[in-house]
């Protein structure tokens, strides 16, 4: 059992080197990346804590990666009209552009890898990922 987990964790490794390959050719980080991802999940506007669930980043990174973007032009925040206490990050338009343009390449590379190995393997993925999941979640101490 332990060699298959250490398979898996090498095969998770790769997967992020993908990515991280994928965010450098697009000129962004690999961190900006997933926080676009989060954003997208979200439609395009999201709390500090929306993007900390779904990244798994710390407040602090996720701080200083809205800030770069807020820098750029790309986001901006306003206050939340359910909870003064927090803020939305929401895309500015340029940032709305950029986002497009790079997670279009995304997609479509995600896509043509699901095409070369098929519907019916992607939903065994899934399947066997959320399995793994939850099992992991339930063994959390």
């Amino acid at each position: 059992m332990q060699s298959q987990l250490k398979q898996f964790m090498n095969i998770w490794g790769g997967f992020n080197a993908v990515y991280e390959r994928i965010a450098s050719h697009l000129g962004i980080t690999d961190a900006e990346l997933y926080v676009y991802q989060a954003l997208e999940a979200h439609q395009f506007s999201a709390t500090n804590g929306q993007l900390v669930s779904y990244t798994g980043f710390s407040k602090q990174t996720i701080s200083a990666i809205v800030h770069r973007l807020m820098n750029s032009g790309f986001v901006e925040l306003h206050q939340d009209s359910k909870d003064g206490r927090k803020k939305i990050i929401c895309l500015t338009q340029a940032g709305q552009k950029k986002i497009d343009g790079c997670l279009k390449q995304v997609h479509e590379q995600e896509l043509r890898a699901m095409n070369a190995i098929g519907l019916r393997k992607m939903k065994q993925l899934n399947a066997c990922m959320t399995e793994l999941l939850h099992a992991m979640q339930d063994a959390e101490v």
